[in-house]
């Protein structure tokens, strides 16, 4: 006997991600773990993930976290470089990410044990809460320093403990809220189904290591600030993409009569060319700002859905890499600086190590030897 289940996709029982497991009575228990990938997170209904969307997930996932790495080392490395005051929020904001899809890559593994699968949904829960504070903060900071009415010459330091407080103390608070409320009330987690805390051990005592979709702590703690930071984020989106066309507008009026053309064929081409700038400058903010989170309120399960899904949103890390890096002229000449003065400083030690040869062929040291003599 084994177990399986029917996918959805091909009409066959398939054995992915369904492993059976003995026990000392008749009974024959089967543990699925279709369920943990990031699109379940924010539903309110349990369903069946695929098991090529849970691969894909694993994929992007891993692909996210290597990018995640790699733009937090490039932004503490260059870091003193930079004058832009988005730089502290978007190392925590990277920061807070990578621990993000660490734990969501743990989920499945901590199953097997109720203490471990407890931990990483409250810290999953944590972390979710922190990006999302720290993608607000990217977005306010944004706002603020780029089309606010007034603009800020220096980072106050006293502004900085507020962002880390925002972004990592708030998060801090409502979970430990949420977890004294659920745990207490048991309903912080899905317990599995049929299975008796601790008459199976090796089974654990959970369906998944997350929240229970559709409760009350869940919908409070984690879908409502959640939907609120990405309403806020959505209206500072449109904000900025309304200013990048009137400052691009701006810009044209700026030139010289001789080289504008006010026929309507130029000026519906002018109005064009200014409203791709702004629908580029949105494209680059939407990672940043988390906008592609937007779609796992929608509580849509289909099969095509999903996978849409676990591509847009899995592969936010690779796309924050993108934005933040090699599309920021800031940061790219930052890193052709570091590394030209490494070169340079390579260079110079290298030169330095290499003796001293007088014209004659003669070192210096050795000069100073036949002079004793």
């Amino acid at each position: 006997m084994k177990c399986v289940y029917l996918d959805l996709e091909t009409g066959k029982f398939s054995t992915f991600g369904v492993t059976s497991v003995n026990s000392s009575s008749p009974e024959y228990y089967c543990v699925s773990n279709h369920t943990t990938i990031f699109a379940s997170l924010m539903s309110l209904t349990t369903f069946t993930i695929p098991p090529r969307v849970k691969i894909l997930s694993y994929v992007v996932g891993a692909i996210s976290l290597v990018s995640l790495v790699g733009t937090f080392l490039v932004l503490l490395k260059v870091r003193k470089r930079l004058r832009s005051k988005r730089t502290v929020v978007q190392i925590n904001l990277t920061i807070s990410l990578i621990f993000f899809h660490i734990f969501i890559l743990l989920s499945d593994v901590a199953r097997l044990n109720a203490s471990a699968c407890q931990a990483v949904a409250v810290i999953t829960h944590y972390f979710l809460l922190s990006s999302a504070a720290w993608m607000l903060l990217e977005g306010i900071t944004l706002a603020k320093h780029t089309f606010g009415n007034r603009l800020r010459a220096e980072n106050t330091r006293n502004e900085r403990i507020t962002k880390l407080v925002l972004g990592w103390g708030v998060p801090a608070v409502v979970v430990t809220i949420a977890t004294s409320v659920g745990f207490t009330t048991d309903s912080y987690m899905d317990k599995t189904p049929g299975i008796v805390a601790g008459s199976y051990p090796q089974l654990g005592r959970f369906s998944k290591c997350w929240m229970t979709p559709g409760s009350v702590v869940q919908i409070l703690s984690l879908i409502l600030p959640v939907a609120l930071v990405l309403l806020a984020n959505l209206i500072i989106l449109i904000r900025a993409g309304v200013f990048v066309f009137k400052m691009s507008k701006k810009r044209d009026k700026f030139k010289a009569a001789a080289d504008r053309d006010v026929s309507n064929d130029n000026l519906m081409q002018a109005n064009l060319t200014h409203a791709q700038a702004a629908f580029r400058a949105m494209l680059m903010l939407l990672p940043a700002l988390g906008i592609p989170w937007c779609l796992s309120l929608m509580q849509i399960t289909s099969h095509g859905f999903l996978y849409w899904y676990v591509i847009t949103v899995g592969l936010q890390g690779f796309f924050l890499f993108l934005v933040y890096i090699p599309l920021n002229h800031e940061v790219r000449n930052a890193v052709i600086q570091a590394w030209n003065r490494s070169s340079i400083g390579n260079s110079f030690q290298l030169n330095n190590s290499r003796p001293q040869v007088s014209q004659n062929g003669i070192g210096k040291s050795s000069q100073n030897q036949v002079r004793q003599n």
